[in-house]
């Protein structure tokens, strides 16, 4: 997410679909090291709990790997 400059509600939305369509595959949307403002957006939502945000690709990946 680190390349993410903007993202408004169509971003999100599309952010929720995926998350979705994975979870109906059993599978997860983990977010790795969004921006600030992708990240101040998530915060003020509440999405930062439903996605988990991991600020890199290593602490995401043990994150999975420590269920």
């Amino acid at each position: 997410m680190a390349e993410v400059a903007f993202c408004d509600s169509t971003g999100m939305q599309a952010l929720l679909a995926a998350r979705t369509a994975m979870l109906g595959r059993g599978r997860t949307v983990r977010l790795v090291a969004p921006g600030q403002q992708l990240a101040r957006l998530l915060r003020i939502t509440g999405l930062e709990q439903i996605f988990g945000v991991y600020p890199d690709r290593q602490t995401a990946l043990r994150a999975l790997t420590e269920r």
